[in-house]
């Protein structure tokens, strides 16, 4: 897993899915460089729960 300095540092590192609870449940990646979604520029790729 890669630590909060890793991602300050823009050192690339090995990604790993980090699990979000905040406005739903979705898991996020948190490698470097980050997978952005698509259909929102500048936003990180999520895959959201349903149900």
């Amino acid at each position: 897993m890669s630590s909060f300095a890793e991602h300050q540092d823009g050192i690339t590192c090995p990604g790993t899915l980090v699990w979000v609870h905040d406005h739903g449940v979705y898991l996020m990646p948190s490698g470097l460089p980050h997978l952005e979604d698509p259909n929102r520029p500048g936003s990180s790729l999520a895959v959201y729960a349903h149900g």
